[in-house]
Protein backbone atom coordinates (compact mmCIF):
# COMPACT_ATOMS: atom_id res chain seq x y z
CA UNK A 1 0.00 0.00 0.00
CA UNK A 2 1.49 3.46 -0.67
CA UNK A 3 2.14 5.59 2.52
CA UNK A 4 -1.12 7.49 3.42
CA UNK A 5 -1.24 11.29 4.12
CA UNK A 6 -3.72 13.19 5.40
CA UNK A 7 -4.37 16.42 4.59
CA UNK A 8 -5.47 19.66 6.38
CA UNK A 9 -5.85 22.60 4.59
CA UNK A 10 -5.81 24.71 7.37
CA UNK A 11 -8.01 27.90 8.26
CA UNK A 12 -10.30 29.83 5.90
CA UNK A 13 -13.21 28.81 3.56
CA UNK A 14 -14.74 30.08 0.52
CA UNK A 15 -18.27 29.22 -0.78
CA UNK A 16 -19.19 28.91 -4.52
CA UNK A 17 -20.20 32.55 -4.54
CA UNK A 18 -16.92 33.92 -3.04
CA UNK A 19 -17.78 34.58 0.29
CA UNK A 20 -15.43 34.13 3.23
CA UNK A 21 -16.83 31.63 5.55
CA UNK A 22 -14.60 32.22 8.08
CA UNK A 23 -16.06 34.61 10.65
CA UNK A 24 -14.30 38.19 10.82
CA UNK A 25 -13.22 37.96 14.21
CA UNK A 26 -10.86 34.54 12.87
CA UNK A 27 -8.83 36.44 10.74
CA UNK A 28 -7.34 34.53 8.29
CA UNK A 29 -7.35 37.54 6.00
CA UNK A 30 -5.31 40.49 5.59
CA UNK A 31 -5.76 43.75 2.85
CA UNK A 32 -2.50 44.85 1.45
CA UNK A 33 -4.22 47.86 -0.20
CA UNK A 34 -1.36 47.54 -3.29
CA UNK A 35 -2.75 45.00 -5.55
CA UNK A 36 -4.94 42.22 -6.64
CA UNK A 37 -5.25 39.32 -4.42
CA UNK A 38 -7.81 36.95 -3.38
CA UNK A 39 -10.42 39.71 -3.09
CA UNK A 40 -10.09 42.59 -4.40
CA UNK A 41 -6.64 43.91 -2.39
CA UNK A 42 -6.89 41.44 0.08
CA UNK A 43 -4.93 38.41 0.91
CA UNK A 44 -7.46 35.17 1.90
CA UNK A 45 -5.51 32.44 4.16
CA UNK A 46 -7.91 29.71 3.52
CA UNK A 47 -7.19 30.46 -0.28
CA UNK A 48 -3.80 29.63 -0.28
CA UNK A 49 -4.59 27.30 1.67
CA UNK A 50 -6.95 25.04 -0.25
CA UNK A 51 -4.72 26.34 -3.56
CA UNK A 52 -1.34 24.92 -2.20
CA UNK A 53 -3.45 21.69 -0.69
CA UNK A 54 -4.67 20.61 -4.07
CA UNK A 55 -1.27 21.48 -5.98
CA UNK A 56 0.60 19.37 -3.45
CA UNK A 57 -2.14 16.22 -3.71
CA UNK A 58 -1.27 16.17 -7.42
CA UNK A 59 2.08 16.34 -7.06
CA UNK A 60 2.32 13.62 -3.91
CA UNK A 61 0.00 11.48 -5.22
CA UNK A 62 2.22 11.15 -8.94
CA UNK A 63 5.51 10.43 -6.64
CA UNK A 64 3.01 7.32 -4.92
CA UNK A 65 1.72 8.85 -1.91
CA UNK A 66 -2.36 8.04 -1.24
CA UNK A 67 -3.54 11.46 0.01
CA UNK A 68 -6.57 11.66 1.88
CA UNK A 69 -8.36 15.35 2.06
CA UNK A 70 -9.81 15.54 5.83
CA UNK A 71 -10.88 19.58 5.16
CA UNK A 72 -14.11 20.77 3.38
CA UNK A 73 -13.62 22.20 0.12
CA UNK A 74 -15.60 25.30 0.85
CA UNK A 75 -16.25 25.73 5.09
CA UNK A 76 -13.52 26.19 7.31
CA UNK A 77 -14.97 23.14 9.42
CA UNK A 78 -13.62 23.03 13.15
CA UNK A 79 -10.35 20.79 13.29
CA UNK A 80 -11.87 18.22 15.83
CA UNK A 81 -14.12 17.46 12.56
CA UNK A 82 -10.89 16.80 10.50
CA UNK A 83 -8.85 15.00 13.43
CA UNK A 84 -11.78 12.62 13.63
CA UNK A 85 -11.78 12.28 10.03
CA UNK A 86 -7.95 11.52 9.92
CA UNK A 87 -8.10 9.24 13.50
CA UNK A 88 -10.51 7.18 11.92
CA UNK A 89 -9.02 6.55 8.31
CA UNK A 90 -5.94 5.82 10.22
CA UNK A 91 -7.09 2.94 11.94
CA UNK A 92 -9.06 1.96 8.87
CA UNK A 93 -6.04 2.33 6.94
CA UNK A 94 -3.90 -0.01 9.50
CA UNK A 95 -3.03 2.50 11.49
CA UNK A 96 -0.50 4.08 9.07
CA UNK A 97 -0.09 7.92 7.68
CA UNK A 98 1.59 11.05 8.25
CA UNK A 99 -0.93 14.09 8.79
CA UNK A 100 0.17 17.33 7.17
CA UNK A 101 -1.71 20.69 7.50
CA UNK A 102 -1.27 23.57 5.83
CA UNK A 103 -1.18 27.33 6.79
CA UNK A 104 0.25 30.65 6.18
CA UNK A 105 1.66 32.39 9.04
CA UNK A 106 0.71 36.60 10.27
CA UNK A 107 2.71 38.04 13.21
CA UNK A 108 0.20 41.38 13.10
CA UNK A 109 2.36 43.68 12.57
CA UNK A 110 3.49 42.29 8.99
CA UNK A 111 7.27 43.09 8.98
CA UNK A 112 8.02 38.72 10.04
CA UNK A 113 8.61 36.69 6.94
CA UNK A 114 9.81 32.81 6.68
CA UNK A 115 8.86 29.29 7.01
CA UNK A 116 8.18 27.46 10.19
CA UNK A 117 7.40 23.95 10.97
CA UNK A 118 5.57 23.02 14.01
CA UNK A 119 5.85 19.27 15.95
CA UNK A 120 4.60 18.08 18.77
CA UNK A 121 7.62 17.78 21.58
CA UNK A 122 5.56 14.44 23.16
CA UNK A 123 6.00 13.10 19.21
CA UNK A 124 9.88 11.54 18.73
CA UNK A 125 8.77 10.43 15.57
CA UNK A 126 7.20 13.68 14.97
CA UNK A 127 10.24 15.64 15.47
CA UNK A 128 12.95 13.59 14.11
CA UNK A 129 10.50 13.30 10.36
CA UNK A 130 10.27 17.60 11.03
CA UNK A 131 13.89 17.50 11.43
CA UNK A 132 14.93 15.72 8.34
CA UNK A 133 12.32 17.96 5.85
CA UNK A 134 12.77 21.33 7.39
CA UNK A 135 16.53 22.34 5.65
CA UNK A 136 14.56 21.26 2.11
CA UNK A 137 11.90 23.45 2.41
CA UNK A 138 13.78 26.06 4.38
CA UNK A 139 16.51 26.49 1.95
CA UNK A 140 13.46 26.84 -0.67
CA UNK A 141 12.09 29.64 1.20
CA UNK A 142 15.76 31.20 1.68
CA UNK A 143 16.28 30.98 -2.26
CA UNK A 144 12.79 33.20 -2.53
CA UNK A 145 13.94 35.86 -0.27
CA UNK A 146 11.81 34.95 2.70
CA UNK A 147 13.81 33.98 5.37
CA UNK A 148 12.83 32.49 8.93
CA UNK A 149 15.39 32.42 12.09
CA UNK A 150 13.94 29.78 13.48
CA UNK A 151 12.17 27.13 10.39
CA UNK A 152 11.80 24.36 13.33
CA UNK A 153 9.33 24.84 15.98
CA UNK A 154 7.95 23.01 19.33
CA UNK A 155 4.54 23.03 18.98
CA UNK A 156 3.08 22.11 22.00
CA UNK A 157 0.79 24.46 23.53
CA UNK A 158 -1.73 24.82 26.07
CA UNK A 159 -5.11 23.14 24.01
CA UNK A 160 -7.45 26.04 25.55
CA UNK A 161 -5.49 28.70 24.87
CA UNK A 162 -4.32 27.85 21.09
CA UNK A 163 -6.37 25.77 19.13
CA UNK A 164 -4.49 25.35 16.23
CA UNK A 165 -1.83 23.68 17.86
CA UNK A 166 -4.85 21.16 18.11
CA UNK A 167 -4.02 19.05 15.31
CA UNK A 168 -0.81 17.94 17.08
CA UNK A 169 -2.15 16.69 19.94
CA UNK A 170 -5.20 15.01 18.98
CA UNK A 171 -4.56 12.92 15.60
CA UNK A 172 -3.49 9.63 16.13
CA UNK A 173 -0.88 9.88 12.87
CA UNK A 174 2.51 11.74 13.24
CA UNK A 175 1.34 15.24 12.53
CA UNK A 176 3.09 18.57 11.56
CA UNK A 177 1.78 22.22 10.82
CA UNK A 178 3.41 23.55 8.05
CA UNK A 179 2.93 27.56 8.51
CA UNK A 180 4.00 28.83 4.57
CA UNK A 181 4.86 32.76 5.16
CA UNK A 182 3.28 35.38 6.38
CA UNK A 183 0.20 36.53 4.39
CA UNK A 184 0.30 39.76 6.65
CA UNK A 185 3.77 40.64 5.28
CA UNK A 186 3.20 42.66 1.66
CA UNK A 187 6.36 40.65 -0.07
CA UNK A 188 5.65 37.11 1.44
CA UNK A 189 1.93 37.61 0.16
CA UNK A 190 3.29 38.53 -3.55
CA UNK A 191 5.35 35.26 -3.35
CA UNK A 192 2.31 32.99 -1.79
CA UNK A 193 0.24 34.31 -4.30
CA UNK A 194 2.40 33.24 -7.32
CA UNK A 195 1.29 30.41 -8.96
CA UNK A 196 4.59 29.40 -10.28
CA UNK A 197 5.97 29.64 -6.34
CA UNK A 198 3.27 27.36 -5.28
CA UNK A 199 3.76 24.60 -7.85
CA UNK A 200 7.80 25.07 -6.81
CA UNK A 201 6.72 24.41 -3.49
CA UNK A 202 4.33 21.59 -3.34
CA UNK A 203 6.79 19.70 -6.20
CA UNK A 204 9.53 20.28 -3.61
CA UNK A 205 7.55 19.23 -0.36
CA UNK A 206 6.47 16.11 -1.95
CA UNK A 207 9.95 15.51 -3.45
CA UNK A 208 11.30 15.85 -0.12
CA UNK A 209 8.95 13.26 1.74
CA UNK A 210 9.03 10.73 -0.96
CA UNK A 211 12.88 10.60 -0.42
CA UNK A 212 12.83 11.05 3.86
CA UNK A 213 10.07 7.86 3.55
CA UNK A 214 11.44 6.39 0.46
CA UNK A 215 8.23 5.95 -0.32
Amino acid sequence: MSKILFIDAGHGGVDKNGNYTTPPKNGKYFDHKKMQFHKGTTFLEGVFNRDFARKFMVHATKLGFNCVPVYHPESDTTLGNRVEIANDAFSRFGNDGIYLSFHSNASGVGKARGFNLFYHPNSVKGKALATKIVNPIQNFFIKSGSISPFPLRDGYMNIEKTAIFYVLQATKPVSLLFEFGFFDNYEDAKMLFNEDFQENLAFELAKTLKDTLNV
